[in-house]
C-alpha cells in the first residue's frame, strides 16, 4: 500500500476549492465579476486531473496485481463520496417537501414542490449518483454535484480497465483519454459541460492525472 503523501497536492487541493466554492458565491457587487470567478470551473478539471493522479499512486497497483481488491475500492470510494451526497440531497429533498406541506395548507410556496430539475423521477439518479452519465435532460436537484457523479464514473472506469488489464490498465485509460480528448477536439463545449458530457469531460482530465503519474 503506497503511503507518500503528496503534500504539494493537498495545498493546490484547498486553493481549488476555496475557488470553485468562490464561483459558486453569487453576489450583486462586484466579487461576481471578477475573472477568478468566471473561470473557477476551470478548478474541477484541475480536481478531475489531481483524483486521476492520486488514484493511480493509492490504488492503481493494488487492483493490477490482485482483482479482489476491486471491491474494497469501491466501497472505499462510495464511502468517500455518497454519505456526503446524501445529506445535501437530505436537505433539497426535505425543503421540497415542506414547500409541497405549505401548498396543502394553502399558503404561498413559490415554485412548485416536485416539478421541473425537483421532479421526483429524477431523484434515483441522484440517490445513485448517476445523474451526469448522460441519460437525464438537465441538470436535476443538487446541481453542483454533476462533478461527483461524473468522478463516480471515472473510478468505476480506473478499476476496470486495471482489473481487466493489470499493469497495463493505464494504457486503456491512457486510449479513453485520447478518445475523449478527440471528441472535445470536435465538441468544445464538453469543458463546460455538466450533466450532459460530463464523463467525457472527467475522462478527459482524470487519465491525464492517471498518465501524469505513470510518468
Amino acid at each position: 500500500m503506497a503511503s507518500h503523501k503528496f503534500v504539494a497536492l493537498d495545498s493546490w487541493r484547498g486553493i481549488a476549492a476555496l475557488t470553485v466554492a468562490f464561483g459558486h458565491l453569487k453576489t450583486s457587487g462586484f466579487l461576481s465579476t471578477l475573472p477568478v470567478a468566471s473561470g473557477s470551473y476551470r478548478f474541477v478539471d484541475f480536481f478531475f486531473v489531481l483524483s486521476g493522479f492520486v488514484i493511480a499512486h493509492s490504488s492503481g497497483v493494488r487492483i493490477a496485481s490482485k482483482r479482489g481488491e476491486i471491491w474494497p475500492f469501491f466501497i472505499r470510494r462510495i464511502a468517500r463520496l455518497w454519505p456526503l451526497h446524501l445529506f445535501v440531497l437530505g436537505l433539497f429533498a426535505a425543503y421540497r417537501v415542506l414547500l409541497a406541506i405549505a401548498k396543502i395548507l394553502g399558503l404561498r410556496a413559490g415554485s412548485a414542490a416536485f416539478e421541473g430539475e425537483f421532479a421526483l423521477a429524477w431523484l434515483p439518479a441522484n440517490l445513485t449518483m448517476t445523474q451526469a452519465w448522460g441519460f437525464l435532460p438537465m441538470a436535476t436537484w443538487n446541481e453542483p454535484a454533476w462533478s461527483i457523479s461524473a468522478e463516480f464514473a471515472a473510478y468505476i472506469t480506473f478499476a476496470l480497465c486495471h482489473a481487466a488489464f493489470g499493469a497495463r490498465g493505464w494504457i486503456a485509460l491512457a486510449v479513453i483519454g485520447a478518445l475523449a480528448a478527440m471528441f472535445t477536439l470536435l465538441h468544445p463545449r464538453v469543458m463546460q459541460a455538466t450533466y450532459d458530457l460530463a464523463l467525457v469531460r472527467c475522462l478527459l482530465s482524470f487519465s491525464a492525472g492517471v498518465l501524469a503519474y505513470i510518468a
